[in-house]
């Protein structure tokens, strides 16, 4: 009887130590995981710091401004034209 109880309590405590182990396991490997991702987002901000802009690069043009998209007036329906067609609304009291 004596047998049975000390092997329960010594399988609850390599229980509770196998458990105390994983986590600290998990631990690790989501510190690893954080600092991987620290790590490469870090270089990341780097070489775009250390990139030249846009405009310095020999061969490229920079355009500044605004753009929209216009669509072509003849592939849709009424709804498609473009913003300078007045469109009728049905109603007179609007212009």
């Amino acid at each position: 009887m004596l047998g049975r109880i000390l092997g329960f309590a010594f399988g609850a405590v390599l229980f509770l130590l196998a458990l105390v182990f994983a986590s600290v396991l998990a631990l690790v490997a989501g510190v690893a995981v954080i600092a991987v991702w620290a790590y490469l987002s870090w270089r990341a901000w780097m070489l775009a710091r250390q990139a030249p802009p846009p405009a310095a690069r020999p061969g490229s043009v920079v355009i500044e401004g605004e753009y929209r998209v216009e669509r072509d007036a003849g592939a849709g329906d009424a709804r498609d034209a473009p913003s300078n067609v007045e469109r009728d609304s049905g109603r007179d009291d609007v212009r």
